[in-house]
């Protein structure tokens, strides 16, 4: 597909002619996965919240182009835009703060967690109440999966708080870890959250990974350990629909990152390698480009193991406005 058409060629601009941030589009062209893939996983993830009893979610739209929640509202489904730019952009396009009562179709909901923002949506139909829960729709666009219409409060992560307990009151082991982060109910929680800053950031607060992340903190074994479930996960991502264990294989290499820069680089370098991933191979590319940046600042061939920490990836500064719109927040 010729970049011209791909959507992130041309720039995007605010009502205000202030130019929106995208992403570089050769980077992101590889992270793209099939129409087929995308439809398969979010008709399994939308059944899946059906069987809890989440009836009111319907798929609105599937497609392969790379777009985010952001993108779908302020793009046009044309450009994937990082959540981190959200707060300039309803300051440059002119929003003002609603009370939940005040809502109209076409009004924007950004969705916070402990004050970061993490995913919008496009308020659809506003309906007489029930009782005093608000009965309201929005569609938003589910990050690697498709656009889906569902109630306000409805999204993945805040739908998913079982609550982060699994680590609260029992000594786990490592495979208990690997349980409980290969569930269908963990990766759920990590689907609807918008840009590589904002499932790491979420990935921080989790009790589950950083339980298991203190206990690999300082235990070589432990570390190799987690390189290994990545190994053994990695060829089951080919044949998997319902569990692509993306969120899964970034929980590990996030803990990697966290531990052993060198066995983080082994393991980007065979996550880059695998297809039907995003969230992993984005965090896996991220690895090996810091660690080429620095291999070739220094003159190095390779990496060595501990010699050189692999950083946070920098995040935009988010300035404090008012927007059209409601927050809904989670601690």
């Amino acid at each position: 597909m010729s970049l011209q058409y791909y959507g992130l060629q041309k720039p995007i601009f605010a009502r205000n002619g202030w130019e929106i941030p995208q992403p570089n589009p050769l980077v992101l062209e590889k992270f793209r996965q099939t129409e087929e893939l995308v439809s398969i996983q979010t008709v399994e993830l939308v059944d899946e919240l059906l069987r809890k009893g989440k009836t009111e979610l319907h798929i609105r739209s599937v497609s392969a182009h790379m777009y985010d929640c952001v993108g779908l509202i302020f793009a046009n489904r044309r450009s994937w835009i990082d959540i981190e730019h959200i707060d300039n952009i309803l300051q440059h396009d002119g929003y003002q703060p609603v009370s939940i009562g005040d809502l109209v179709s076409g009004d924007v909901v950004v969705y916070i967690l402990a004050k970061k923002r993490v995913h919008v949506g496009l308020v659809t139909n506003v309906m007489p109440a029930m009782g005093s829960v608000p009965n309201i729709r929005v569609l938003s666009k589910w990050c690697k999966h498709g656009e889906v219409e569902h109630r306000l409060e409805d999204v993945p992560y805040y739908l998913a708080n079982r609550a982060n307990t699994g680590a609260k009151g029992r000594l786990m082991t490592l495979s208990d870890y690997f349980e409980e982060i290969e569930s269908l109910e963990f990766q759920i929680q990590f689907t609807v959250l918008s840009g590589l800053s904002s499932v790491e950031f979420a990935l921080a607060r989790n009790s589950i990974v950083t339980s298991m992340l203190d206990l690999a903190k300082g235990d070589v074994l432990l570390v190799q350990e987690l390189y290994r479930r990545i190994s053994y996960l990695l060829p089951k991502v080919a044949g998997e629909t319902k569990l692509s264990y993306d969120e899964s294989i970034i929980a590990y290499l996030y803990c990697l990152k966290k531990t052993d820069p060198l066995w983080a680089y082994r393991a980007s370098e065979i996550i880059w390698d695998t297809d039907g991933l995003l969230w992993s191979r984005w965090l896996a590319y991220k690895i090996i480009e810091f660690q080429h940046q620095v291999d070739a600042s220094l003159n190095l061939s390779s990496p060595e193991p501990s010699s050189y920490p692999i950083n946070d990836m920098p995040t935009y500064p988010v300035s404090k406005i008012s927007f059209q719109g409601i927050l809904m927040e989670t601690a």
